[in-house]
C-alpha cells in the first residue's frame, strides 16, 4: 500500500512516482483547498491538476467524503460548510462545535485606556468576548487604513496597528502566543508583523499559503487591500485560498479589513454575505487606533 497525504498540492509526477512500487494506493486530500504549487506559467495548465483531482472527477464512486471534522467550532465551520461544501461538513463532537477562546483576565485591561472613554468605544472589549467567534473588523470608519504599494509590495500600516492592539490585548489578558496566528495574504504585510511582533517568538505568522495543514486557537487575518478604487486584486480571487484561510481557526476568527473594498469582489461575496446576515460585521469606531496603549 502506498498512502499519499495532501496529495491535492502534490503535482501529477511528483505522485506517479511512488504509486509505481505499490500494489493499491489511498489519496488523501481536498482539492477545494491549494493545488499544487506551480511556478512556471507555461506549465501551470497542466500540472496544476492534482491527481487526486483528476481521479475524484473520473471516478466519482471510488471517492470517500470525511464529513466530520475535529478542528473549529460551529460558527467558523458554517463560513467553508456553506459556500464551499454544500453543508456536508459536521463537527466530531459538542465539545469541537462549542469551544471558544478563552480570556482568562480580561479586567487587566484596566490602565490601557483612559478612564473616561465611552463604553462604545472599547472596541477590544467587545472582540474579546468569548461568545462571539467569527468577527470582521472594519476599519472603513477609522480613517488612514488605506494601503501603499510599491513594485509588487503592497501593505497596510494603520491595518497592522490595530492587529498589533488585538494581539497585544490578548496576550495581557492570558492567551498564551502559541494559540494565537496572524495570516495574511501579502508578504508585505509580514514583514510588518515580523517587526512588531519580534519579541514575541511563539506567535506564527505566515501567508494563507504556509498556513495550509496547520491551526491556531485563534486566527488575525490581515486583508490589506483598502482603497478608493474597491480593488480587491488577483490574491483574494482564487477562493481556494480564502476556504484555506478561513478555516485555520479553531476557536476564534477575527478579519481586519476594508468592507467598502472587499464586498465587491465576486469570489467572496457570498461569504461578505453570510457575515452579514449573522451580524458578525463590527464597525471599529473612529480613531480606534489610539484609545488603547501597550507598551
Amino acid at each position: 500500500y502506498c498512502i499519499v497525504d495532501e496529495s491535492s498540492q502534490v503535482s501529477m509526477p511528483v505522485c506517479l512516482g511512488p504509486l509505481g512500487f505499490c500494489d493499491k494506493f489511498v489519496l488523501v486530500g481536498d482539492h477545494y483547498q491549494l493545488p499544487p504549487l506551480i511556478i512556471n506559467p507555461d506549465a501551470r495548465a497542466g500540472l496544476s491538476k492534482s491527481l487526486f483531482k483528476t481521479l475524484s472527477e473520473k471516478f466519482p464512486e471510488a471517492v470517500v467524503d470525511l464529513t466530520h471534522q475535529y478542528r473549529m467550532c460551529s460558527d467558523i465551520m458554517l463560513l467553508s460548510n456553506t459556500i464551499i461544501y454544500e453543508g456536508r461538513l459536521k463537527c466530531g463532537s459538542e465539545e469541537i462545535a462549542n469551544q471558544s477562546l478563552k480570556i482568562p483576565k480580561l479586567n487587566n485591561l484596566k490602565g490601557t485606556f483612559p478612564e473616561n472613554l465611552d463604553l462604545k468605544d472599547r472596541w477590544i472589549e467587545n472582540i474579546l468576548d468569548e461568545n462571539k467567534k467569527v468577527l470582521f473588523l472594519n476599519h472603513d470608519p477609522v480613517g488612514g487604513c488605506e494601503e501603499t504599494s510599491s513594485k509588487e509590495n503592497i501593505e497596510n500600516v494603520k491595518e497592522a496597528d490595530l492587529i498589533f492592539q488585538i494581539v497585544e490585548a490578548m496576550l495581557l489578558c492570558g492567551v498564551p502566543e502559541s494559540s494565537i496566528g496572524v495570516m495574511s495574504f501579502y508578504r508585505a504585510q509580514l514583514r510588518l508583523f515580523y517587526r512588531k511582533f519580534a519579541r514575541r517568538k511563539d506567535i506564527e505568522m505566515l501567508t494563507a499559503d504556509q498556513f495550509q495543514g496547520r491551526d491556531k486557537d485563534c486566527v488575525i487575518i490581515s486583508m490589506v487591500k483598502s482603497n478608493d478604487r474597491n480593488d480587491a486584486v488577483r490574491l483574494l480571487k482564487e477562493w481556494r485560498r480564502v476556504n484555506v484561510a478561513i478555516t485555520r481557526a479553531r476557536a476564534k476568527l477575527i478579519i481586519v479589513g476594508s468592507k467598502r473594498t472587499l464586498q465587491n469582489l465576486r469570489t467572496i461575496n457570498a461569504f461578505m454575505n453570510i457575515l452579514d446576515t449573522r451580524g458578525w460585521f463590527y464597525d471599529l469606531p473612529f480613531k480606534a487606533d489610539t484609545f488603547y496603549s501597550f507598551a
